[in-house]
Order: C-alpha cells, then structure tokens, then sequence
C-alpha cells in the first residue's frame, strides 16, 4: 500500500517504544494539514528512524494508530495473518464454540474494529477512518479464507462522528447471506437476535466465563438479574438450577428477546421479565433474593464525568445491597473504563456502610479471553 510520512517530534516516540500503538496530535512534528483522513502512514522519530506503519486522522486526537512495526508490511497478507492469528487464540480456548469476539480492537491490533462471530456470520463495528478504508480488505479476507457468509455492519457509535464518519447500519453488500435474526450458542445456551435492533455488536461476550460463575452457587436459589439485556446472566442461572430468575431492564426490545431466547431453551416457567429504569427506580423488597447480578452499561464515558458516574455506580451497588438475604451472593459489574480497580473496591465498601451489609470479596475477576488487552 502506498504510504506518507509523519516525522515526530522529539521524544514524540515514547508512547511508541513502551509498546503503545497511538501517537498523539501534540507528538507530531509534521504538518498535519498535509493528511486526509485514513491515509496510510509510515511514522519515523527524530533521528529518521522507523517506528512503524498506520493510519491517520489530522482531525483525532489520536491522530495515528499503528498496525505494524514492520516496514513495507502492511499489504493482504498482514491483514489476513491478524485475521487468522485473533481466529485461532479463540478456537484454542474454545475449540467448540460457534459464537465469539473475533476481533477486540487494539487487543488483536487491528485498531478500530470490533467484530463478533456468529456461526458463519459477522456483526461488526468500524470505529476509525482508517479502518473504514481498510475495511474493504478486511471483508475480503474474511470471506475468502474464513467460514463468513455474511458481515452486518453496526456503523452508529459516537466514536464515528469523532472521526468524521457517517452513522448507518446493514448488511455489507457482497454479503451471500443476509438473516433478519442470527443464532447462536454460547454455554450450550441458545439465543436469538435481529442485528438491526441489537446492542452495540449483539451479545455481550465480555462475561462469558463470569456467567459460569454461577454455575457453582444458583441451584435452587432465586435470582434477580438487573440490566439483563437478552438473559444471558439469568438463563446461565437457570441451566445452573436456579428455581426463579426475574430480569429487569428498561428496554422493551431486550425483554421481548429474553422471552424468546427462554423459549428457545424451554426456561419459560423459571424466568420472569419486569420493565424498570433502573437508573430512577429500584423498587424491590429488602432482603428478597439469594444472588443479584447488576451489570449496568458504562456509567462513566469519560474522565470529565467520573464523580457523576461514580455516584451513580455507589447509588446502585447500595440498594442492590439491601435487598440480598443473609448470607448472599452479589455478582457487580463495571465496564467503565476511568473506573479503576481501585476505586471499584472503595466503591463496594462505601455501598456496604450506607446499605448496613458486611462484605466479604471473594473473588475478582475480567473479562473473558476472547477480549485480549
């Protein structure tokens, strides 16, 4: 591929040599009025050497992200080695799952793309302008060399309006196979959904070894899942041998999929679906459930809103608090990525002072495998 260069300025490579793959605005001795959007760019540091190839954005604060350290590298073959390298790591630790993240960004470094696999079809999210220009060859080497019949593109995140991208939904147009409803397994539990009104990339893959957690402690124990999204928290419950399970979210679309994916594994006479906005109302008896899952969506976007969604993570891990018998089991989530680890752990203490409940941390636990960092 034909590429530019970018010199930067000096110790502009820093990032770059710990093993980063962004370079920022402020990094970048060259004028950057002298790029489009997307272009293919070999970056060089002060003394002329080669740090790496990518692509670029004049108008991101992350102007570059690398693909490839090798130079003259970045052709078909790379593409299709990434492809087939973040393939088999999944089939390796699950060699018999027909569903899983395929491809997690920076993680498998392709940068810009989130693609999830469907038993033969993929739902995806391109989140930069270079990887929408790459994404031609992408679908190409999915198709030609993998077990892809069809590629959905999830093309409305607010990450692409950064980049100057427009905002669509749909199934690639070479695409052989286009279903209104993908299916799938994930646990030996079947699901169900339509792309086009589907959560970000369909299912939440993030918690796939969390939800066997349950496994171990919802035999004959009920169970509220908060934020159920399609159920998934709830049905592993019940495949556990939970004797009720009530989910409650405040999508009518989630809860209507949740009663078909019960149908689908015969969960219908253990599973009930309440519509709530959580985020207003927690409206439950005290005391009422043996295990609680709350795994709210991100209440921190970004640095600027932390005390905010701090205080709404500190809210909803309280109330959830007191309504789990003695002794109980809470299953609390974060995907925010300005809350660390640390301030997790606070954040529970301070939920258990106000909510009168002693703690007991048994376990700290991330995402599943098929999501690399």
């Amino acid at each position: 591929m034909k590429t530019k260069n970018i010199l930067l300025k000096k110790k502009g490579d820093f990032r770059i040599n710990q093993g980063g793959l962004w370079v920022h605005a402020n990094e970048i001795q060259s004028p950057l009025s002298d790029f489009e959007k997307g272009e293919i760019v070999d970056v060089y540091n002060t003394n002329k050497q080669f740090c790496g190839t990518g692509y670029i954005n004049p108008h991101s604060l992350i102007t570059v992200r690398l693909i490839t350290r090798k130079k003259n590298s970045l052709n078909t073959e790379l593409i299709k080695n990434k492809l087939d390298d973040a393939y088999n790591l999944r089939k390796f630790f699950y060699p018999e799952a027909n569903s899983f993240r395929w491809v997690y960004s920076e993680g498998d470094y392709l940068p810009g793309l989130i693609a999830d696999y469907y038993n033969g079809i993929v739902v995806m999210q391109i989140l930069t302008a270079g990887m929408d220009k790459l994404f031609p060859l992408i679908a190409e080497q999915m198709t030609k060399h993998f077990n892809v019949t069809g590629i959905y593109l999830v093309n409305d995140e607010p990450m692409r309006k950064l980049e100057l991208l427009d905002s669509f939904r749909g199934y690639w147009s070479e695409s052989k196979e286009k279903p209104e409803f993908i299916e799938y397994e994930e646990n030996s539990i079947k699901y169900r959904f339509s792309p086009e009104n589907c959560q970000k990339t369909g299912h939440f893959f993030d918690q796939r070894e969390n939800r066997l957690l349950l496994k171990n402690v919802a035999k004959n124990k009920s169970v509220l899942d908060l934020f159920s999204y399609n159920g998934s928290w709830g049905f592993n419950a019940i495949k556990a041998g939970a004797k009720e399970v009530m989910a409650v979210d405040n999508s009518a679309t989630a809860l209507s999929q949740i009663e078909q994916n019960a149908g689908l594994n015969g969960f219908e006479s253990k599973i009930q679906v309440k519509k709530i906005d959580l985020m207003r109302h927690l409206d439950f008896k005290e005391d009422k459930y043996d295990i609680i899952i709350l795994d709210p969506p991100a209440l921190i976007k970004s640095k600027k809103y932390f005390h905010q969604g701090y205080a709404a993570y500190l809210k909803l891990n309280r109330e959830v608090m007191k309504m789990i018998k003695i002794p109980g089991w809470l299953i609390s989530c974060s995907c925010s990525y300005h809350l660390s680890e640390k301030d997790f752990i606070e954040m529970l203490m301070k939920a258990g002072q106000k909510a009168q409940k002693q703690l007991q941390l048994i376990e700290l636990r991330y995402q599943a495998k098929d999501h690399p960092v």
